[in-house]
């Protein structure tokens, strides 16, 4: 397996909850010449089309001046690893591939609006609870609704950091397949 460098999450003192969804820099030497490189990452990566995947290991878009590429799968999760880099000519005829690795660009955006949601749902929720307390009522059903809702952000927050860590190891390991490269510490 290939080391990334990336820290543990939940969060320790000083770090952020979603520290998980931030992009990590690696570089991967392999013997290949930049134009090898080019031609097996495209080899390997297919398209996606209209939410169908290919067999190809990889999807995303290989070009001679950028590559963008995640796994292939069987989901649109937005927390799904994207390499973003570039593939240099090293001074031994081999190439650096340099880039960053982490989830998708719209993972914050999506984590930011599901916390205000998530939290706007738990806030009635539990002033709903705190009112039907303080009444003498009981607790109506359909708070049951919401309950699900702050469950799966709670599930999120709990489950996300290691299905990024899983996911960016396993593309790392891809990746460094397909190049026959080793990561530069």
């Amino acid at each position: 397996m290939v080391r990334s460098g990336i820290v543990a999450v939940p969060a320790v003192p000083g770090q952020s909850v979603f520290a998980f969804l931030g992009r990590h820099r690696v570089e991967l030497a392999s013997p290949y010449p930049p134009d090898e490189c080019n031609r097996r990452l495209t080899a390997a990566t297919g398209r996606q089309m209209f939410g169908t995947f290919g067999t190809l290991p990889l999807q995303g878009q290989v070009d001679l001046d950028m590559v963008r590429v995640s796994r292939s799968g069987n989901s649109r999760n937005s927390l799904r690893a994207w390499f973003t880099g570039r593939i240099y000519q090293a001074p031994d005829g081999g190439s650096v591939v340099a880039g960053t690795i982490g989830p998708g660009p719209a993972s914050p955006v999506i984590f930011a609006l599901f916390s205000v949601v998530a939290l706007l749902i738990g806030g009635t929720m539990l002033a709903e609870v705190v009112s039907a307390a303080v009444s003498g009522h009981g607790v109506p059903p359909f708070l049951i609704a919401p309950l699900v809702i702050v469950g799966i952000y709670v599930h999120m927050l709990v489950y996300g950091p290691r299905m990024v860590r899983k996911d960016i190891g396993r593309l790392l390991d891809e990746l460094t397949l397909i190049l026959g490269a080793v990561e530069i510490p």
